[in-house]
């Protein structure tokens, strides 16, 4: 997510997070609500699509902590 020695592309990262979330990754459903949850990037914070992933998060993996 660096950009490291390749352009940045913060929409093609929303995008792979998004395909990840749809294929039930926890971990990227995770991320994907901390990104809603603070607005980063080219979101607008939404707390209730935050919330929406982390329960999705802790329904699809409930043996991961969930912080």
């Amino acid at each position: 997510m660096n950009g490291t020695k390749i352009p940045q592309d913060t929409r093609r990262v929303l995008f792979y997070f998004q395909q990840a979330t749809d294929l039930g990754h926890s971990e990227s459903q995770m991320i994907s609500g901390y990104l809603y949850k603070v607005g980063a990037w080219d979101l607008k914070p939404d707390p209730l699509k935050a919330a929406e992933l982390f329960v999705c998060a802790s329904m699809t993996n409930p043996s991961d902590e969930i912080v």
